[in-house]
């Protein structure tokens, strides 16, 4: 067994008003992720295609600074994740949930370039489907998750500036219902490998 790191997207996009932090401004942007995994099986020359995993992000975010070094905001969107069983029954796991993620940001350096922290508190709602030969069955789902990570930024230009996100450390809980039964989840997270990396770029405006 083989796990294939088929392609890595994660694009962090902040679209201010100011060509660095500045007390009073807003700045507007978003999340785009795609993060995708492949298991391939290998014999006697034959590949075959194994489980799959599929992640997809949309995320909007507008935010306000309190002050040159302190912003808050909130973040909003879809988040979707598939799982494929080529061989298995079920043969396939989707999730999809509307994500509300409140957030705060602390500039530890305030001018070209330097070093951020940020925290984020995300609810999320919505449906998760899981595929039979015989039919599929529809649960409910919610979740909610605490987490912290570090960043750089650095403008280029006084209206450009590149972003990078890398590793979070957090605590997720998930809820599924299914009529009077309920599955609840608890995960901390520790996260360095390439799906907690985001590279982007800002547009000061």
């Amino acid at each position: 067994m083989k796990s294939v790191l088929l392609s890595l997207i994660a694009i962090v996009m902040v679209i201010g008003v100011q060509a660095q932090p500045e007390s009073g401004k807003v700045f507007i942007g978003g999340d785009i992720g795609i993060y995708s995994v492949n298991q391939k099986f290998k014999d006697d020359g034959t590949i075959t295609d194994e489980d799959s995993y599929t992640n997809l992000t949309f995320l909007p975010k507008a935010g306000y600074f309190l002050s040159e070094r302190l912003a808050v905001g909130i973040q909003t969107g879809i988040s979707s994740t598939v799982f494929n069983y080529p061989d298995d029954n079920p043969d396939k796991n989707s999730t999809t949930l509307f994500v509300f993620k409140p957030f705060g940001r602390y500039y530890f350096t305030n001018g070209t370039g330097g070093v951020f922290a940020e925290a984020t508190l995300g609810v999320g709602a919505g449906k998760s489907r899981v595929f039979f030969d015989s039919g599929t069955v529809e649960t409910n789902e919610t979740s909610l998750s605490i987490d912290i990570g570090p960043g750089v930024y650095y403008y280029i230009t006084p209206a450009i500036a590149l972003e990078s996100k890398f590793g979070l450390i957090g605590f997720v809980t998930s809820i599924e219902k299914d009529g009077g039964q309920k599955l609840v989840e608890n995960e901390i997270i520790f996260n360095v490998f390439p799906s907690g990396i985001s590279f982007g770029i800002s547009f000061i405006l």
